[in-house]
This record gives structure tokens, sequence and C-alpha cells, in this order.
């Protein structure tokens, strides 16, 4: 309820896409909306006895598992250092192809150097 009343607040304060500043030209405002709009969807789903939907659920499960995004928006410190992280994700991706490059090719040089060798070590 303070979440949807929230976003009604900041929908009134800031326009919903018109404008340049408007409430869903930001990102984290896109993402608040979505937890907000999954929350309602999850209470709809609940009050209704006689629809079983598991599947309904368990995504709604998954995108409420959103939420603690939430107080990522409020704490700028840490909105820098998930923005700095997910900037970060092409170059830790670049390391990660290095490292796999050289496992294969110590692991081709291990198997032609000791080429059936192992089995005296028993």
């Amino acid at each position: 309820v303070i979440f949807c009343l929230e976003m009604i607040l900041r929908v009134i304060d800031l326009g919903f896409v018109i404008h340049p500043g408007s409430y869903l030209r930001d990102p984290w405002n896109v993402l608040d909306a979505v937890v907000v709009l999954v929350s309602i969807l999850r209470v709809a789903v609940s009050l209704r006895s006689d629809m079983k939907a598991p599947t309904v659920k368990r995504l709604t499960n998954v995108m409420l598992s959103m939420r603690s995004l939430k107080s990522i928006n409020r704490i700028q410190k840490l909105k820098n250092v998930c923005l700095c992280l997910i900037k970060s994700v092409g170059s830790i991706l670049n390391l990660l192809l290095i490292a796999i490059l050289l496992t294969f090719m110590f692991s081709v040089m291990g198997v032609h150097m000791l080429e059936g060798k192992v089995f005296l070590l028993h």
C-alpha cells in the first residue's frame, strides 16, 4: 500500500511520460513501477479464491524479489555502486574469457606432456 501510494504521488508530482523529467523516463522509477504493479497483480490473484494459478504466483514471487532493488534508488552511494557494477560487466566477461583460454591452453599442454604417464603415479 505504501509503495503504491508513493508511486501515485510521484506520478502526480513528476508527470507520467510526456515531459523530459517525467516518472517513466528514469529507469529506476520504471523498476519501482514494475514492482508495484506485480504486487497489485499478486494481491488480485490471491483475492480470487476460485483461481488456482500457481504459475502466476511463481512469476509474482520472482518479480517481488526485485522489491529489495527499490532501496537502491533511495541510497545514492548504493545506486552508484550498482551502476558501476553494471558498467564493468563487459570487462569482467573479457577477463573470464582470457582465464578460460589460459586454462584450456595449460590443460592441452598437460595432456600432451603427460600422455599416459599418470598411471605410474598410482
